[in-house]
């Protein structure tokens, strides 16, 4: 019932002509209405386009770093990408993708099964030293009075 609905308020806004089909890009771009839209498979926008104009606001962020990316396609639900610049083959492209490209693109398209991209190397692995647990060290004490619990006389206790 809500997705006819809204199904119903989009086509009485766009039979009103131009003003009617701004007022829909409006609502698409709104993120309560947009994300209504998509629950009930009426967003006006493809997800191409989606895709894109996801691109186009992580774009700037990426080009102060050097970098760009590309749109290449959608096919199956998947959104091909293709890093270029400095982005590409960086080791912090992996960090770049994940927090600045996925999170655009999914805000505007959750829809997307998943994302292919070029270019993304995964980040060498971090130097570390390597922990070992040393178990501390026990008093004489505590160690006499945990054997006199367990019932071990101190005379066993010598023949051991």
């Amino acid at each position: 019932m809500y997705g006819e609905g809204l199904a119903r308020l989009l086509e009485l806004t766009a039979q009103t002509g131009a003003p009617g089909l701004a007022l829909i890009d409006t609502f698409a771009g709104d993120d309560l209405l947009g994300s209504l839209f998509m629950l009930h498979g009426l967003h006006p926008l493809d997800i191409e386009t989606r895709v894109m104009q996801a691109l186009d606001e992580v774009r700037p962020y990426l080009k102060s770093h050097g970098g760009n990316v590309e749109f290449v396609k959608v096919e199956d639900g998947i959104a091909h990408l293709r890093l270029e610049g400095s982005c590409h083959g960086c080791p912090g492209s992996t960090i770049t993708l994940k927090l600045a490209i996925e999170e655009a693109i999914y805000k505007a398209a959750p829809d997307l099964d998943g994302l292919q991209v070029e270019g993304v190397t995964d980040p060498p692995p971090r130097p570390g030293i390597p922990v070992t647990f040393v178990p501390t060290r026990r008093h004489k004490d505590s160690i006499r009075s945990t054997q006199q619990e367990a019932g071990v006389s101190s005379d066993t206790r010598k023949m051991r």
